[in-house]
């Protein structure tokens, strides 16, 4: 009797520790999905938020009301708020990969449907 577990024992620890280590990579593997999402999510709502208060500074700056319905948006004013985002938020952009054009889109947009 005294042999067998001499002999199980090197393996049953092996085991444990696989077994350990299987566990420890799979926690980790969900704590960085759910710590992802929520630091993208913060992004988001970062560069949002970013948006709309360059929105805002550009359409004070130039004194000017918003663009009649239809309308396309003021190129100044369009770069007033890319620029205040890409300043303000510059992680958000990196990590969330917004090309210039995507800016440009979300401002124009905004300034469209900020009435």
């Amino acid at each position: 009797m005294h042999t067998i577990l001499n002999v199980l024992a090197p393996v049953a620890l092996e085991l444990a520790g696989t077994l350990a280590s299987v566990l420890v990579a799979w926690l980790a593997l969900v704590a960085k999905q759910r710590l992802g999402l929520d630091i993208e999510a913060k992004h988001r709502a970062a560069l949002d938020a970013a948006i709309m208060t360059g929105v805002r500074l550009a359409l004070r700056r130039a004194g000017v009301t918003l663009p009649a319905t239809g309308a396309l948006p003021d190129a100044a004013q369009v770069e007033t708020a890319v620029d205040y985002v890409k300043r303000s938020v510059p992680d958000a952009v990196k990590r969330l990969g917004a090309s210039e054009d995507v800016l440009r889109a979300k401002v124009a947009a905004a300034l469209g449907g900020a009435g």
